[in-house]
């Protein structure tokens, strides 16, 4: 990305929010809904003004974001304000490592199977 570039989303996403947003990828068939071709299910817990605070609510599961098992990632999107904006460009991503009561999401890499899919949180 050119400087250019650079200075024209980070003038675009000055508006926006930092929105949490919990997943769970379905990979088979017979996980889709309804034999839709949805390739996940998933659920955006809120906002936040700052980056920090959005990192801070899933790392120490707030409201059990994780639902004893059910969400298994869980990432950060800054999106702006407006009717269908840009998808961002940095999405933070968090996988739950560990079991139920000793676990707790940590940053990971974007997974393969979330490839093509922008704006989870609306």
């Amino acid at each position: 990305m050119t400087k250019k570039e650079k200075a024209a989303w980070k003038k675009y996403y000055k508006t926006g929010k930092y929105f949490v947003t919990c997943i769970y990828p379905c990979l088979k068939y017979d996980e889709l809904w309804y034999g839709g071709k949805n390739p996940t299910r998933k659920r955006c817990w809120g906002w936040y003004n700052r980056l920090r605070d959005a990192i801070k609510a899933i790392e120490e599961n707030y409201t059990d974001i994780y639902e004893d098992g059910y969400y298994p990632f869980a990432i950060i999107e800054k999106i702006p304000e407006g009717v269908c904006p840009l998808a961002p460009p940095d999405i933070q991503w968090f996988q739950w490592i560990g079991d139920i009561k000793t676990g707790g999401y940590k940053k990971c890499k974007k997974p393969k199977w979330s490839e093509g899919i922008c704006n989870w949180a609306f």
